[in-house]
């Protein structure tokens, strides 16, 4: 074979091989953007369960305050509802 056509499938090999590790390169972007997600999501999960627990326990302490002030059970509720607690 002629030296030019040597040239030109050694080119083709180079563009295949770089064409591999370009797909292998996006493989491993797109896996590691996913997992980003995944755990931003996880994390905003974890805010809004740690959000509801926090809004729990204070209603429970204002709850257990009133209680304590000797307040009568509708005083409670219209307490409790009107610091949006309920």
């Amino acid at each position: 074979m002629s030296l030019s056509v040597e040239y030109a499938k050694n080119g083709k090999k180079k563009l295949d091989v770089l064409d591999r590790k370009l797909d292998l390169e996006e493989r491993k972007w797109y896996a590691e953007q996913r997992e980003r997600e995944r755990q931003r999501q996880f994390e905003s999960e974890q805010l809004k369960r740690d959000e509801v627990n926090r809004r729990g326990n204070q209603r429970h302490e204002n709850f257990l305050a009133l209680v304590q002030q000797g307040k009568t059970p509708s005083e409670i509720e219209m307490a409790l509802h009107l610091y949006g607690n309920n």
